[in-house]
């Protein structure tokens, strides 16, 4: 072998760790979910921009994070949103058209985030997203690190586009009979005298108005009244608010006869992996579960397969479309996923 390739062996070598040692130090990360969307089935497109402060970190101060898209990642990236350190009171400045809900925070000392959450997204979301993070390094110079993702579509075949008008028949259908039980079961809380003006007070017109315009549904039974919110949350506490601003709480299930009465409610949903908060926590003693508006403790469990209680910061009580609406330890506050309410009043 040659000096020259010798030379030349060596140097491809040191550029290759080089940009592997880039690479491990990379504070940007860009997740999108799902990454193939299809336009008939899918709800909702999420996609999450983030910056992890650290000390190997190349930008050291952080200024804004923007998130660019292109449908071709050769070509120019035009501007989706952004957010900086200036932006108070209206935190993510969005760019883009759409249905599209959009949150975000800068953290100079750890994570900073910025998501994008589009409701019935359609081809136009389809290719690539840049999320860049700018800033300056330790010694003043002007820095950026970005991450790249792609987001698919499938094409859907005349197949699939029959099916699908034969579902939204079928979900029309179902919103009908929906709407036809709550109007009995208006009717079987206009029935129970025993408690007339406490009913009155959950079926007047003001309520109804707050309930039509925020619940996907609610439920009358064995004196109470159950509700799940069409919003979803990023935490628990903003779950309970929810459910306190119409004299409720986040449900307190206490045997499996009350368990098996919601799971109809829940039916409603119709995304893939949602959660739901319930009342449980065990933020103040581990394994040791209360419901966090009657401290009592829980007695009814119905824990998903293979749940693990060893999981630290998992210290509230939800549950899980993927498990079969089972239960299963979770965040009581993430950036990065959401989580309707489930409450619960008493008649």
């Amino acid at each position: 072998m040659t000096m020259t390739a010798v030379g030349c062996l060596y140097f491809g070598i040191l550029t290759f760790l080089f940009c592997f040692h880039q690479a491990l130090l990379s504070s940007v990360v860009l997740n999108v979910q799902p990454a193939t969307f299809d336009p008939l089935t899918t709800e909702h497109l999420t996609v999450n921009c983030s910056y992890t402060h650290s000390n190997t970190s190349r930008v050291q101060v952080l200024i804004s994070l923007f998130l660019s898209w292109s449908n071709d990642s050769t070509q120019q990236f035009q501007d989706v949103a952004s957010i900086n350190v200036f932006s108070h009171g209206h935190p993510v400045n969005v760019l883009t058209s759409g249905d599209v809900m959009a949150s975000g925070e800068i953290n100079i000392e750890g994570q900073s985030y910025m998501q994008l959450r589009w409701v019935l997204p359609n081809g136009g979301q389809v290719g690539f997203y840049k999320c860049s993070a700018e800033g300056t390094d330790n010694v003043g110079h002007n820095v950026i690190e970005s991450d790249v993702i792609e987001v698919k579509g499938k094409t859907p075949d005349m197949n699939q586009l029959l099916l699908a008008i034969r579902n939204i028949t079928f979900r029309q259908k179902a919103t009908e009979e929906n709407l036809e039980e709550l109007k009995r079961n208006i009717s079987s809380l206009a029935s129970q005298s025993c408690n007339s003006t406490e009913i009155q007070s959950v079926i007047s017109p003001s309520n109804l108005t707050w309930l039509s315009a925020n619940a996907l549904t609610y439920l009358y039974s064995n004196q109470e009244v159950y509700y799940l919110s069409k919003q979803q949350f990023h935490n628990v506490s903003n779950s309970q608010e929810f459910c306190e601003s119409i004299g409720g709480y986040l449900i307190e299930i206490d045997d499996v006869t009350e368990y098996m009465s919601i799971l109809p409610m829940l039916s409603l949903i119709r995304n893939l992996s949602e959660m739901v908060y319930t009342g449980g926590t065990e933020e103040h003693s581990e394994n040791h579960w209360v419901f966090r508006t009657s401290g009592r403790s829980i007695t009814f469990f119905n824990w998903r397969s293979g749940q693990d209680f060893s999981n630290q910061g998992y210290n509230c009580l939800a549950l899980f479309q993927e498990y079969d609406w089972k239960m299963a330890e979770t965040f009581c506050s993430t950036q990065f996923y959401t989580y309707y309410a489930l409450c619960e009043r008493s008649i």
